[in-house]
């Protein structure tokens, strides 16, 4: 009978089957496998912002993002942003961004009915921060009758499950979204062999959406080559290298010999700087900049 953590050589609280059964099953607790987990995931965005900083256009970093997501069981992809920019000699100007997996097919029957407008994930996407899981049928009821017929089309291309990711800048109109689809599995499936890395999917998306970014006319990069780079502080950098170097809050709290609390106002500031919405976002952003 296994009762001590091969990883932390500590007897795990007695908090009934739970535990037990971590701890028989994987000779390891439930509080080590869930930090090996995060581990694992910032290992494997470090390795992902490596390949797409080694493109050199965004449909290359499309394609980085996209083999990425095929490993998870994704069939099809889409990416999707606005960018406006205002002033200039011709007033309010304008950028699109767009790179798609989807067929031929699929992209002239859903601009047929209209979909860039009707669709419900790209409404979502205009008005939502959060994933959206597709769940067509529970709220096919309560969608407009043009709505219904963007679904009717998707069911017919046996496009039945995926996510829609939006992708915002603050402070800005610049708005869009990348949709990924599972073709032709059922809830059951998405449930048990995607949805479980869904963290993963939107960090990595907003990864890649970050460094896309950088070959666009309007964008944080350019204004930055214009304006000047943010202004970190240098405990705010060494923060963003530690955090690249793949440390966790708490082990970079021991290195500053500093409370987690005060470590996660640095991020908090650093994110606030840099216009991220998450670390993850912080990192790329800055290597892309060059500040780390």
């Amino acid at each position: 009978m296994i009762d001590v953590c091969r990883f932390c050589q500590e007897k795990p609280p007695v908090c009934g089957w739970f535990c037990d059964l971590f701890l028989t099953k994987y000779c390891f607790c439930f509080i080590c496998i869930t930090w090996a987990s995060f581990k694992k995931m910032n290992n494997q965005l470090t390795d992902l912002l490596t390949l797409l900083m080694r493109c050199s256009s965004y449909e290359e970093c499309w394609k980085v993002f996209y083999s990425d997501m095929q490993s998870l069981g994704f069939v099809h992809g889409q990416y999707c942003y606005a960018m406006n920019r205002r002033g200039g000699e011709k007033g309010d100007k304008s950028t699109f961004l767009a790179v798609s997996n989807y067929s031929d097919s699929f992209m002239a029957d859903y601009l047929d009915c209209k979909g860039e407008k009707y669709d419900y994930s790209v409404d979502w996407c205009l008005q939502q921060d959060n994933v959206l899981k597709w769940d067509s049928k529970k709220r096919y009821s309560s969608l407009s009758p043009e709505a219904q017929i963007v679904e009717n089309m998707s069911y017919d291309h046996q496009i039945l499950n995926g996510l829609s990711i939006p992708l915002k800048e603050n402070g800005s109109d610049n708005w869009g979204g990348i949709g990924l689809s599972a073709t032709a599995i059922d809830d059951k499936e998405f449930d048990r062999d995607i949805y479980p890395h869904l963290e993963y999917i939107h960090q990595a998306a907003l990864l890649f959406h970050t460094v896309a970014q950088k070959f666009s006319k309007y964008d944080l990069f350019v204004k930055s080559e214009q304006y000047g780079l943010p202004i970190l502080k240098p405990i705010e950098k060494e923060t963003l290298k530690c955090l690249s170097g793949g440390l966790f809050l708490q082990d970079i709290a021991q290195r500053f010999h500093k409370s987690p609390d005060t470590v996660n106002g640095y991020i908090r500031d650093i994110k606030k700087k840099l216009k991220a919405r998450t670390s993850c976002q912080a990192v790329a952003i800055a290597v892309v900049l060059g500040i780390v």
